[in-house]
C-alpha cells in the first residue's frame, strides 16, 4: 500500500512540476516559429496516441495519452516536404513520386485528412471519412468489395492531385523551416531554451519581488550581499544542514538533514564566509580524522564526534554538498530593480551550476576517475517527482515554485548540450551546414535518431536507479 501511495505521489508531482515546463519549452519553439513565418502543424502535450485534439488558427492542438513530454510539429523540419526538398535538388521526378507516398503516409499516421482537405477548401465528405477509417490506405484491411475499392481509388486520386499541387506550391515557400536563413533557424531552435529561462526568471521574480522567497541556505558573504538589495524577513540562529548524502562520512558521523552545524575541523562555522571556504577546509584535511560539533534538530542536544575524511569508492569526502547548509534566510527585494537583479543572478547561478555539475559528471564517468561522488547526485524525472512532496512539506508552495524554476533552468542548460538529438546539437548542425554549404540529411537523421536512442536509454537507466534509491531510502 505504501508503494502505491508513493507511486501516486511521484506521478502527481511529476505532472505538476515537469509537464508544464516541457510544454513551455515546446511552446517556445512554437512561438519563435510563428514569429519567423514558419507554419506549425501541431502543438501537443504528451506522446501519441491522441486523447483530445482541436484545430484552431490552422494548428492542431492535442493532448496525448502518454504524459512524457510534448512537441511542436514544425513544417519542413524532418518531414515529408523536407525529404522531398533534398531529393528535388538531385532528381525532381523521384522527389515528386516519393512525396506522394510519404505525404499520404503522413496524413494517415497523423489522422489529419480532414484538416488537409480543409486547407484545400475540399469537403470532408462521407467518402473521405470512409476512406480514412477503412484501413485501406495503410493496408490493414483488404476485405473490400470492388465497388468500395473503386470509391476509395476515386478519393485517393483526388487526394493525390492535391498532394501534387502542394508539392509545387509549398516546396519553396516561406512557410517551411528549411527555407529560413540560419539566424531564423537558430532562433526557432533556441525558442524552448529561451522560454525555460524566462519562466524561471518570472518565478524567481514573483518570489523575490512580491511574496518573499522560500528559506535559502546562505553563509555570511551571501547574507551581506543580500542585505544591500533585500529586506530579510527571517534568518535562522544556526547553520542548518539542508541535505546529507546517505552513507557519506558526514552521515556515518550522525549528521542528518535539519541538524545545526557549530564547528568543523576546529573552526567555528558561524564565522564561515562562503561555501568555497568550507571546501578549502575539507580538502585541506583530506585523509584526516577531524572533530565535528553539531546540534540535533529533534532533541536540541549538542553532539561532538570525529569525521574520517577518507575517500572510499569515489564517495564524497564529507557528504554535504555545495549550498547544502547555511543560515536559512527568507528575504524580499526592496524594489522592482532589486527584484530583477536578484532574479537574474539566481537564474545565472543555477545555469552555471548545471554546467559545473555536468563537467563533474563527465569526469566521474571516466573509468580511472578517483572522485565519482558526482554520480550520487544524478537524478531524473522520477527523482523530481519523488522530492516534490518533500519540498512541499518542508517549504510549501514557495518550495515547489522554487524547484520548478530550478528544473526549468536545468532543462534549458540540458537542451543546450551539443548532442544532435537536443536543441544545442541541432544548432551546431545548422551552423555546420551553413559553413560547408551542404546538408547531408540522411546522416543528420541517423545521428539524431542514434543519440535520441542513447538519451532514452540513459534516461531509463537513471529512472531505474532513482527507483532503486527510493526503495533504499537513499534518494537525496
Amino acid at each position: 500500500m505504501d508503494f502505491i501511495i508513493q507511486t501516486i505521489n511521484i506521478l502527481f508531482w511529476f505532472i505538476i512540476i515537469l509537464i508544464p515546463l516541457v510544454a513551455i519549452h515546446e511552446f517556445g519553439h512554437f512561438i519563435f516559429a510563428r514569429l519567423t513565418g514558419v507554419k506549425v502543424l501541431e502543438f501537443g502535450i504528451g506522446i501519441p496516441p491522441q486523447w483530445i485534439r482541436k484545430r484552431w488558427k490552422g494548428v492542431i492542438w492535442s493532448l496525448n495519452y502518454v504524459l512524457l513530454g510534448g512537441f511542436a510539429r514544425i513544417y519542413g523540419d524532418h518531414d515529408a516536404i523536407d525529404d522531398a526538398h533534398e531529393t528535388n535538388k538531385i532528381d525532381p521526378k523521384l522527389a515528386r513520386d516519393n512525396y506522394q507516398k510519404d505525404r499520404l503516409a503522413e496524413i494517415i499516421i497523423n489522422k489529419e485528412l480532414e484538416f488537409f482537405l480543409e486547407d484545400n477548401n475540399i469537403e470532408y465528405s462521407d467518402a473521405m471519412k470512409s476512406l480514412e477509417n477503412s484501413g485501406y490506405l495503410d493496408g490493414k484491411n483488404t476485405n473490400f468489395s470492388s465497388e468500395e475499392i473503386a470509391g476509395f481509388d476515386k478519393a485517393i486520386k483526388q487526394i493525390s492531385t492535391l498532394i501534387d499541387w502542394e508539392f509545387d506550391n509549398k516546396i519553396n515557400s516561406g512557410e517551411v523551416f528549411y527555407n529560413k536563413n540560419v539566424f531564423q533557424k537558430v532562433l526557432i531552435l533556441l525558442g524552448g531554451i529561451t522560454f525555460n529561462l524566462i519562466t524561471a526568471f518570472l518565478i524567481f521574480f514573483l518570489l523575490t519581488g512580491f511574496v518573499g522567497t522560500q528559506a535559502q541556505p546562505m553563509l555570511l558573504e551571501d547574507y551581506t550581499n543580500i542585505n544591500s538589495k533585500a529586506t530579510v524577513l527571517s534568518k535562522s540562529d544556526y547553520l542548518t544542514v539542508f541535505s546529507v548524502l546517505k552513507d557519506s562520512n558526514a552521515y556515518n558521523a550522525g549528521l542528518r538533514s535539519g541538524d545545526y552545524l557549530v564547528s568543523f575541523a576546529g573552526q567555528d562555522l558561524r564565522t564561515l564566509k562562503s561555501f568555497d571556504d568550507f571546501k578549502v577546509i575539507v580538502d585541506s584535511n583530506k585523509g584526516k580524522s577531524v572533530p565535528l560539533t553539531y546540534i540535533k534538530k529533534d532533541s536540541g542536544v549538542q553532539s561532538q564526534t570525529n569525521v574520517e575524511l577518507k575517500e572510499s569508492n569515489g564517495k564524497a569526502l564529507f557528504g554535504v554538498n555545495s549550498q547544502g547548509f547555511g543560515y536559512m534566510v527568507v528575504f524580499k527585494a526592496k524594489d522592482i530593480g532589486s527584484a530583477i537583479s536578484l532574479s537574474t543572478q539566481q537564474v545565472w547561478n543555477i545555469f552555471k551550476l548545471n554546467f559545473e555539475v555536468l563537467g563533474k559528471l563527465v569526469s566521474a564517468l571516466n573509468p580511472w576517475a578517483q572522485d565519482k561522488s558526482a554520480l550520487q547526485y544524478v537524478g531524473g524525472p522520477v527523482a523530481v517527482g519523488s522530492i516534490g512532496q518533500k519540498i512541499f512539506d518542508f517549504q510549501g508552495y514557495k518550495g515547489v515554485l522554487n524547484i520548478m524554476a530550478t528544473v526549468s533552468v536545468g532543462l534549458a542548460a540540458f537542451n543546450l548540450i551539443p548532442l544532435p538529438a537536443l536543441d544545442g546539437g541541432r544548432i551546431v548542425i545548422v551552423l555546420l551546414s551553413r559553413l560547408t554549404g551542404r546538408r547531408n540529411k540522411k546522416l543528420e537523421g541517423a545521428v539524431i535518431s542514434v543519440t535520441m536512442f542513447v538519451l532514452l536509454g540513459l534516461g531509463l537507466v537513471i529512472a531505474i536507479n532513482d527507483v532503486f534509491k527510493i526503495s533504499q531510502g537513499t534518494l537525496f
